[in-house]
Order: C-alpha cells, then sequence, then structure tokens
C-alpha cells in the first residue's frame, strides 16, 4: 500500500501450537522468520518495509508489507509469487523463485521443530492478501536443498520485462522486473542509452540484450546492456531469453 500505512489484509503469519519455547529457540525463530520473509520480498519489490507483531496466545509471528511506492497490485503478485513457493515446498518440491539465502533461514527454522515424528508443534506459514481466494494455512516441512549442478557466470543474451526504478547515483542501472523468472535483476546502462532508459520508465515492456552475469543459483543478477528496445509482450519466453545465447567459456 502506498503512504506507508500498514495494512493488515496483507499478512504474512508464522503460528506454531506451542505457548512456551526455550529463550534461545524463539529467539532464533523470531530472527529467522522475519529475515526470510524479508529475503523472500527482495526479489519481486524494490521498496517495501515490514511491520511485525507477535500475537498472544501461542507462537504466531505476523508480517505486515507496506510501500510508499509500490502499488497494491505489486504488493499482491508478490505475495502471491511467495505463497506459491511456500506451497512447492509443502509438496516436496523446489521453490521457484526463493533464492538460497531465503531457503537458509526455512531450514533454520525447521531445525528447530524436528522430531523423530517429523516437525513438532505443526508449524505453518500463512500468505493472505485481498486478491486471493487461498485461505489455508501451509505446513512447513523437514526440507533441504537440493544439491545443484554448476551454472555459467555469465552468458550474452536478453531478457523481458518492465522498468520500474532508476537509480542515479554511482553507476547508473535500472530495475527490470524479468519476465521470465519473476525477480528484479539490475540493468546497468551507459550515457549514449539514458534518453530510451527515461522514455520507458515505468510505462512499457522492454528488450534488453547485453552480458547477463548470474547468481550461485542460477538466476540473472545483472545486466550491462548494449540494446534496449520498447517491444510489445510476447505471448512465449524462449529457452534463450530463459538462460542467455552463449556461455561465458571461463
Amino acid at each position: 500500500m502506498k503512504g506507508g500505512a500498514v495494512n493488515k489484509d496483507r499478512r504474512i503469519l508464522f503460528h506454531l501450537e506451542k505457548d512456551i519455547l526455550p529463550v534461545e529457540e524463539l529467539q532464533t525463530c523470531i530472527s529467522e522468520f522475519f529475515a526470510m520473509i524479508q529475503s523472500a520480498s527482495e526479489d519481486c519489490l524494490s521498496d517495501v518495509k515490514w511491520f511485525a507483531e507477535i500475537q498472544q496466545g501461542s507462537v504466531a509471528l505476523a508480517t505486515y508489507p507496506s510501500s510508499d511506492t509500490e502499488t497494491d497490485e505489486e504488493i499482491d503478485q508478490c505475495l502471491g509469487t511467495i505463497r506459491r513457493d511456500f506451497k512447492l515446498i509443502q509438496g516436496g518440491k523446489s521453490p521457484s523463485t526463493f533464492t538460497k539465502k531465503t531457503m537458509q533461514h526455512y531450514e533454520a527454522m525447521t531445525r528447530l521443530f524436528k522430531s523423530e515424528k517429523g516437525l513438532s508443534g505443526n508449524p505453518t506459514i500463512d500468505v493472505t492478501y485481498p486478491s486471493s481466494s487461498e485461505r489455508e494455512p501451509i505446513a512447513m516441512v523437514d526440507y533441504s536443498m537440493p544439491t545443484r549442478p554448476k551454472t555459467i557466470d555469465r552468458s550474452f543474451g536478453t531478457a523481458y520485462g518492465e522498468v520500474k526504478t532508476l537509480y542515479a547515483s554511482g553507476r547508473p542501472f535500472f530495475a527490470l522486473y524479468d519476465e521470465a523468472s519473476g525477480k528484479r535483476i539490475k540493468v546497468y546502462y551507459d550515457d549514449a542509452l539514458l534518453d530510451t532508459v527515461r522514455s520507458c520508465y515505468r510505462s512499457n515492456y522492454v528488450r534488453v540484450t547485453g552480458d547477463i552475469s548470474f547468481n550461485k543459483d542460477g538466476t540473472k543478477r545483472d545486466i550491462v546492456a548494449k540494446d534496449i528496445q520498447v517491444v510489445e509482450r510476447p505471448e512465449t519466453v524462449s529457452l534463450a531469453d530463459l538462460f542467455g545465447i552463449w556461455g561465458d567459456a571461463e
């Protein structure tokens, strides 16, 4: 929600059916939960604050998103992405957008409740927002990230998405919401592309071609743009656009 106000219709709630936890476990639980949510939202929201609430009666930790720049629709889209990834984890599948950092926080939380019969206390995550019809809490599970094969560090390729935020201090770049991954990536550009960047800011769908750098988990981290064009939104995204065209041999 714009204006910095807290709307409790949008919420991520962790719940545990226990009245008492050792102090060290409670501290770790609180710390890892809020760090996990902050990390999970970083790739789909560029400007959001999370407000915390600890509820009485059991271990219940709630967070509420608020932003001066992100729209309600953008916040809801991000919450939907976060909910889908928690559902994938519950089903024993790999999350589609959560980074390794986010999953490290998830695993640190679940380690607190491991027992011979699974996770004690029935820990759940509930992600709610006005446009969602799904209201059931999502059970947390004992999950370990699969070992990923080595990925390339760089390639020359293309990304499609919407320009959201311009940063002029230091080396200029803008935030692109990548169509293929749903994540926010940095696009660096030089003075020759400045007029093009200004013309498409927050209003147009663009194609960016250039040198792509990847995170360790294989997701795009940033692009040094060689060409930026305003284009029609494509119906499909090719494999070349997902992974780049040529991998760097280094």
